[in-house]
């Protein structure tokens, strides 16, 4: 017994220094553990669940849980006793869990237990032992993240909103939008209508015989009404640059020949201000380019007609136009617009591209306008890929500049401009005060081949035209300005006839301002051109052309060269077909038409129009948008479907009284060639019909469409041989044109540019090199499947095959 005693005592001292041991552990362990009843009173708090709630051992031993380590409540309002009664009722191991505890200084803190029933001998659940680790930051973590997800929904939600309400608004605005467009047009067409009557009667009023005062009124009436339409155009271009409704198109342009068309305009205006007015173009830039001649030429005017406005009679107003860079595809060309005007004050230039702004905004303003052109400007040139600027000094004049990206033409570039070969070589003196005049002549003389010599007077004139007479090297010809320092030009031009060894130099007078009766006296003083500034280059080649083909040295020219005689006669050979409903319209289109030397027919209507271009040979229409019974745009397509069938193109001018977005695009996609707008501008006509049309000296002649030397070399010089090559060439044509006009019917890009590379090859063999280039365009557009494209260049090979034929036949080439 003895024995069994001692063992029990070793048995529970073992089991007390077992229980010590892991007391210790527990006691220490880093975790919250607490054992309590089954009321829920705590019998065990380890120092770490001491230290984490901040209860002793002494006040913690034997107090209920709940109110002292859990609240009554937790966050949510509900009772906890229930919760605690329940805890190991059961013999079970409870799951883990996640409870809101209550530390002592009345903290809310988060805890994860996992609960463990205590059973005594008899497996009744006595207490439950519990093992907690803090989770707070956890819950808080989770919490914010509901709560971010909460607002990330909230902000969805009212994302959802505002995009809807976005919507509305915009479809509101589209509709405004859509409100304003539609008034502007209208009223853009109610104004622009009567408007063309006000200027183009007004216009033919001042050509006829009136007296000073009668003459005065109808001068305030033009100029009145010009002013009006430039203010309905920027009105209706700020509107488009407001609404981000402005853009551009992109089609092929000569680049030179905008310029041109900008100097023809301008040339009457710089004449009526007394102002030198001169344009150069360097050789290297690029002429066949891709982009919007429209837009270009605006800029352009504006900044020019803001030169001529700021810049006081006898002054100087130059453009320059200059290659910056260039690469296959693309060229960025500089334009740069020089006066010797008022110049501007440092602290205006950095407004003065903004909306209203203007250089003279006194109250007591010397000088109109809205203040919208340069700002419209610098919206077109942004949207062009160029920048724009502005040098200047107050008192010493201006230069404003801007620059544009255009693309560049698959065609190549001439080495030298037509008829230049006919002028290459020359010797020809110019003779001018001023020094951009001088330079500007002498450029485009070496572009073409010449020897040019300059002189500033008229003492320095006669030096080197007796000199180079001395020499043997007599000069073919002088160019003289009217205003020279010493004496004018016509008493040169007299000194220069009345001596033996100078009188077969051919004389041709510039002058800046024309009078009655300078003709009829240059002729008689032996002049054989004269010509207005600024001199276009092609007018100036063309004056030299006829001059070189004229009377031989010595002899009195037949006839006087004047700018208007270049045009005359390719102009009385033009007939053109006006198609308008309004009878006012009509007379003042016919009128302006006839003025120009040009034969005109009217038609009321596009059925009347049709009926009129099946009956007669017109070489170009003006063609009204809006009429009774059929429109423009329905006349088009039906002139445009006949030469589909039949072959040949007549250009189409549409006339509209609509400026707005669209429009132009819309007669461009319905096959016109060009656009203008009402009220009709005299000039902006006149220089359309040039470019369409085109002017004699670059017609139909064979040095343009046929490289005839190049033909003969290659065939070894055998004159008969060429004849005969020429002779199959234009019999076998028309078979080669009638497969093209079917591929194109059936819409198959593939045949088309086939049948177009074998043109390319046949004319590239014979020099046919006009219809060669267009040839070339078609094959890409038939490679492209551009059918549109197709069927212009159809109809162009065919206009440049006649026009070879004519050429070949004029020079007896050939007896077809």
């Amino acid at each position: 017994l003895e024995q069994e005693v001692a063992e029990r005592e070793r048995a529970e001292a073992a089991l007390r220094a077992e229980e010590q041991k892991y007391r210790e552990l527990v006691q220490h362990a880093n975790s919250i553990i607490i054992r309590m009843d089954r009321g829920g009173n705590v019998t065990f708090f380890n120092e770490f669940a001491q230290k984490f709630f901040g209860y002793s051992e002494a006040e913690i031993l034997g107090r209920n849980v709940v109110g002292t380590i859990v609240p009554e409540r937790n966050s949510e309002g509900r009772d906890t006793t229930p919760m605690i009664l329940d805890i190991g009722r059961t013999p079970r191991r409870y799951e883990a869990n996640e409870s809101e505890n209550m530390l002592r200084n009345g903290e809310r803190v988060w805890i994860a237990w996992t609960n463990k029933a205590i059973l005594d001998e008899d497996g009744q659940v006595e207490g439950v032992l519990c093992v907690g680790h803090d989770v707070t930051e956890r819950r808080r973590a989770d919490q914010a993240v509901r709560e971010a997800k909460d607002a990330a929904e909230h902000a969805k939600h009212e994302l959802e909103k505002a995009v809807a309400r976005a919507n509305r608004l915009a479809q509101e605005a589209e509709v405004a939008n859509t409100a304003k467009s539609e008034f502007l047009a209208n009223m853009s067409h109610e104004i622009r209508t009567p408007m063309n009557a006000i200027i183009g009667m007004t216009g033919l009023l001042l050509d006829t015989e009136l007296d000073e005062e009668q003459r005065e009124y109808a001068e305030t009436v033009r100029t009145s009404a010009d002013s009006l339409l430039a203010l309905i155009n920027d009105i209706l271009d700020f509107s488009k640059v407001e609404a981000g409704k402005l853009e551009l198109e992109t089609i092929d342009f000569d680049l030179r020949a905008a310029v041109e068309e900008v100097m023809d305009v301008l040339s009457v205006k710089a004449e009526e201000k007394g102002l030198e007015f001169a344009c150069l173009v360097q050789a290297n830039v690029p002429s066949f380019v891709r982009g919007d001649p429209g837009r270009l030429r605006q800029v352009l005017m504006n900044l020019a007609g803001n030169a001529f406005k700021f810049t006081e009679p006898d002054g100087e107003v130059v453009i320059r136009v200059s290659l910056e860079t260039q690469d296959e595809s693309t060229a960025t060309i500089r334009f740069a617009v020089s006066d010797t005007g008022i110049g501007i004050p440092p602290e205006r230039i950095p407004h003065l591209f903004q909306s209203f702004s203007q250089v003279d905004a006194s109250t007591t303003r010397r000088y109109g306008g809205t203040g919208l052109g340069l700002a419209i400007s610098r919206q077109l040139v942004q949207m062009m890929g160029g920048e724009i600027g502005v040098e200047s000094q107050p008192g010493q004049g201006s230069t404003f500049w801007f620059t544009v990206a255009v693309g560049r033409q698959r065609d190549t570039e001439p080495t030298r401009a037509p008829g230049a070969a006919d002028v290459a070589g020359r010797h020809i003196l110019v003779v001018d005060d001023n020094a951009t005049n001088r330079r500007i002549m002498t450029e485009y003389l070496s572009m073409w081949g010449c020897r040019a010599e300059e002189a500033s007077s008229a003492a320095e004139a006669l030096v080197r035209l007796r000199g180079a007479a001395a020499r043997g090297e007599r000069f073919d010809v002088a160019i003289l300005d009217r205003m020279l320092p010493d004496t004018d030009g016509d008493e040169l031009g007299r000194l220069i006839k009345e001596e033996p060894g100078l009188a077969g130099t051919r004389l041709v007078m510039l002058t800046s301002f024309g009078r009655r009766g300078d003709a009829a006296r240059l002729h008689e003083l032996g002049f054989a051109a004269y010509l207005t500034k600024p001199v276009k280059p092609t007018q100036f080649r063309s004056c030299l052309v006829q001059l070189f083909a004229g009377a031989d040295e010595g002899e009195r020219p037949p006839a006087l060269i004047t700018r208007h005689t270049l045009l005359a006669e390719e102009r009385n050979r033009r007939r053109i077909l006006v198609a308008e409903d309004n009878p006012v319209n009509q007379k003042v289109a016919l009128k302006i038409l006839e003025k120009q030397g040009y034969r005109a027919d009217a038609a009321a209507n596009g059925v009347e129009a049709l009926a009129a271009l099946e009956q007669g040979a017109y070489d170009l229409v003006l063609m009204d948008v809006q009429m009774p019974e059929m429109d423009g745009f329905e006349a088009t397509r039906a002139v445009r479907q006949r030469e589909a069938n039949s072959g040949g193109h007549i250009p189409i001018v549409a006339m509209t009284a609509h400026a707005l977005k669209g429009d132009r695009e819309r007669c461009l996609d319905a096959g016109m060639d060009g656009y203008l707008t009402k009220p009709v501008n005299i000039d902006e006509l006149s220089t359309l019909l040039a470019r369409l049309l085109g002017p004699a000296a670059n017609r139909g002649t064979a040095s343009s469409v046929l490289d005839r030397a190049d033909l003969l070399e290659r065939l070894d010089g055998d004159a008969d041989l060429c004849r005969e090559i020429l002779t199959t060439f234009i019999e076998d044509f028309p078979a080669q044109c009638t497969v093209l006009r079917n591929a194109a019917s059936e819409k198959d890009g593939g045949h088309v540019e086939r049948q177009a590379q074998a043109v390319k090859e046949v004319t590239a063999n014979v020099g046919a090199t006009a219809m060669h280039a267009v040839a070339e365009r078609l094959e890409a557009a038939g490679r492209e499947g551009n059918m549109v494209s197709v069927g212009v260049l159809i109809a162009r090979l065919e206009t440049e095959f006649a026009t070879l034929q004519a050429a070949v036949k004029q020079e007896g080439l050939s007896i077809t």
